[in-house]
């Protein structure tokens, strides 16, 4: 039987049942003052009240549990493999040439502070002038810009002949470290080299002049001249990922979900070896985006490098491997939402409404060539 809504007092009041008065049990009044509910018999014969509820507010309250996030699996960058990283440049750079051994722990210390700001610098700067011989690396007019930019080229105590000079230092590598490599780029610099040369320019910059007593303090010196820079570019890694990790975006990728992988499978596989598995290239990847138009103003073609690093995981190893330019599904899905966020700068909006118009646009273009 249903009755009208009672107040509270009503609520604390018994039914004579018989000749045995019974309290009224069930919803606590806090949760039932105010609202209908219905009145029941109990096992013993006392009225036992409970919440009238239609089956609209029902699915209303009960939460479905969401399926895997698109983007679980996806490992972020993180300090167990920034010390990897560290730790394989550590042992192909000629630090023995620069660093004595009394100083080589304090150097790693600095080092191990500062390697995510290392690593953002050139993950950034290793696209600026396109991937040399299919991979990716710093030439040397990006990098000598880059380091006046920081004010570090003066004219007098270090100029742009002494970076030339530092480049080519840090280029040099043993033939027993050539044999073997899966990654070669005779042009720019890789990870470790670039590593080899900051610590050429510190001691080159400040121990050479006096300016500082060991490299241990240059480095860390250097390190804070370019830190605007690399501060950054790990902002700008965090906030992308931060802002595409949510539900809204889940919902779009997920709406997306058949066309996205049909898309990735299209367009990746042909630099892969036979018998690997399949993997989408930088070259793939920026003739999907030519295809589809991606490339405008706000997002010009020199930047789809850098949307393609974006999505890729951080792996320790870039010479012997070639896994970190072997684009996996997960990751595709990440650089697409890279793109989309680089195009987005300085535009309102939410953004998983901008990813959803983008892929709207694009992907039926891809599907259809």
């Amino acid at each position: 039987e249903e009755y009208p809504i009672l107040d509270a007092g009503a609520l604390q009041e018994c039914r004579e049942v018989g000749s045995v008065k019974c309290p009224v049990r069930g919803e606590p009044d806090a949760m039932v003052h105010g609202r209908r509910i219905v009145m029941l018999d109990g096992p013993d014969g006392c009225p036992v009240q409970r919440l009238r509820v239609t089956e609209t507010e029902f699915r209303l309250q009960v939460e479905k549990p969401r399926s895997r996030a698109f983007f679980q699996g996806y490992r972020q960058e993180n300090d167990k493999v920034l010390n990897e990283c560290l730790a394989v440049d550590w042992s192909r750079a000629k630090v023995g040439r620069i660093v004595v051994e009394e100083e080589r722990h304090a150097v790693q210390e600095v080092l191990e502070k500062h390697y995510r700001n290392i690593v953002a610098i050139y993950r950034f700067m290793s696209t600026l002038g396109g991937p040399s011989d299919m991979t990716f690396g710093i030439n040397q007019i990006e990098i000598a810009d880059f380091i006046s930019q920081a004010g570090l080229v003066d004219g007098k105590v270090t100029r742009i002949a002494d970076i030339d000079r530092l480049f080519i230092a840090a280029k040099v590598m043993n033939v027993e470290m050539k044999r073997g490599l899966a990654v070669r780029s005779d042009k720019a610099l890789v990870r470790h080299q670039f590593m080899e040369f900051l610590l050429r320019l510190s001691h080159q910059r400040f121990v050479q002049t006096g300016e500082e007593q060991s490299i241990s303090e240059a480095l860390g010196r250097l390190l804070r001249a370019l830190s605007t820079a690399s501060e950054a570019r790990i902002a700008e890694l965090d906030n992308f990922l931060m802002r595409l990790h949510t539900e809204p975006v889940d919902d779009v990728y997920k709406r997306h979900g058949v066309a996205l992988e049909t898309v990735y499978r299209k367009f990746s596989g042909r630099h892969s070896p036979p018998g690997s598995p399949s993997f989408m290239s930088y070259i793939e990847f920026q003739e999907l985006l030519d295809l589809v138009s991606a490339f405008d103003s706000d997002f010009p073609r020199s930047r789809a490098g850098f949307a393609f690093r974006m999505g890729m995981m951080t792996q320790s190893e870039e010479s012997y491997s070639s896994r970190f330019q072997e684009m996996s599904f997960l990751e595709f899905q990440h650089a697409m939402g890279a793109v989309v966020y680089l195009k987005a700068r300085g535009k309102v909006g939410p953004y998983a409404e901008l990813i959803d118009a983008f892929f709207a646009v694009v992907l039926p273009i891809a599907l259809q060539h």
